[in-house]
């Protein structure tokens, strides 16, 4: 790893971790399309990275929010990780044998219409 990217990777990382912080968001919303478009990666790579880097964004603000004024519900993190669990399985599955460029296209899709109401 060269410099240029190690200093755009240490960027993207503190822009992700600010907006996790703010707003709750970071791992695939920012960290795939800024591996993919700011650093060159592929959209596996940038998947893949963006699993890991979400799992430590997630405890992060877990471990904020548990004694804070709107503690974490767990129970709402049992049911939603009981069903997110099996499915993020069955969705790798299927990105194994989709095109990458339909796997861009659904993910800036979807992408689109998580930021449509916030306009």
């Amino acid at each position: 790893m060269d410099a240029w990217q190690f200093l755009i990777l240490g960027l993207l990382g503190l822009f992700g971790g600010a907006l996790a912080g703010l707003v709750g968001i970071g791992g695939a919303a920012v960290f795939v399309p800024s591996l993919i478009f700011v650093a060159g990666w592929d959209m596996k790579e940038a998947v893949g990275a963006s699993l890991v880097i979400t799992v430590f964004t997630a405890l992060s603000g877990t471990l904020r929010d548990i004694r804070s004024e709107y503690p974490v519900s767990w129970k709402t993190f049992a049911i939603l990780s009981s069903v997110v669990a099996p499915s993020t399985l069955v969705g790798a599955a299927i990105r194994r044998f989709s095109p990458e460029p339909l796997v861009k296209f659904v993910f800036a899709t979807l992408l689109f219409f998580i930021a449509y109401p916030t306009a």
